[in-house]
């Protein structure tokens, strides 16, 4: 084999090395993404959105007007706005689950990965009334997807009250997980004493949820709860 042959052998090598760390690493990228159903960046928050919008405006109070309480965890405003279209069009009353320190960009990926290995409850900074939420005949509970399973404060709301004999009705945003991994039967666990509606639940891509409002019509009406 010649010097010239040896060169070019050696150059073909190196670009096909280049590439395979390539792919390797949008591999990596790729599987910790859907793991978190987020998309970590300077701009998209961890329910895969680009406006952060859910700290601004939170439901942290509820009167027990309705008989329907729509419950969300949200942090990039995805779910947040799944939920008030429920709660429109339900007529159920809108409670943002809190945590006492909130997520950031920072720390969101690693954070909640932790909390759920952890099993770690993080305290809440809003709370309903146990007379209020008895009130209440049917939940939904909405919240992103992340690392295959509900966020630990979901956890925390649900294990705050007695929710024996309430209907649960789950709503979700996800970056891949559209069945909702482990989330449907987390929340079965956490309500062994109330119906969950494991197989009518709503699922939405985070990306794509500013298009959802007639998804969640057509939900809404097959459930029997659209007004």
């Amino acid at each position: 084999m010649n010097k010239t042959l040896k060169s070019i052998l050696s150059l073909i090598l190196c670009v096909c090395f280049v590439f395979a760390l390539s792919a390797c690493g949008q591999q990596n990228n790729d599987a910790a993404t859907d793991n978190t159903d987020t998309t970590v960046n300077s701009n998209t928050a961890a329910d895969g959105n680009t406006d952060d919008s859910a700290a601004g405006t939170p439901e942290e109070s509820t009167a027990g007007d309705s008989n329907i309480l729509v419950a969300y965890f949200s942090w990039s405003g995805n779910t947040q706005q799944v939920a008030s279209w429920i709660s429109d069009k339900t007529g159920g009353e809108l409670f943002r689950i809190t945590p006492e320190v909130e997520y950031t960009e920072d720390d969101v990926f690693d954070r909640a990965q932790d909390e759920l290995n952890n099993g770690t409850r993080p305290p809440l900074s809003s709370h309903i009334d146990g007379e209020v939420m008895a009130q209440y005949d049917v939940i939904f509970i909405g919240f992103p997807i992340w690392w295959y399973d509900l966020p630990m404060p979901v956890w925390s709301f649900l294990e705050e009250y007695d929710l024996s004999g309430k209907t649960i009705i789950p709503f979700f945003t996800h970056n891949g997980s559209s069945s909702g991994a482990s989330s449907v039967s987390t929340l079965e666990e956490l309500c062994p004493d109330s119906t969950v509606l494991a197989d009518n639940y709503f699922s939405y891509a985070g990306s794509n949820v500013g298009a959802a409002e007639s998804a969640v019509d057509e939900w809404l009406i097959e459930l029997g709860y659209k007004n």
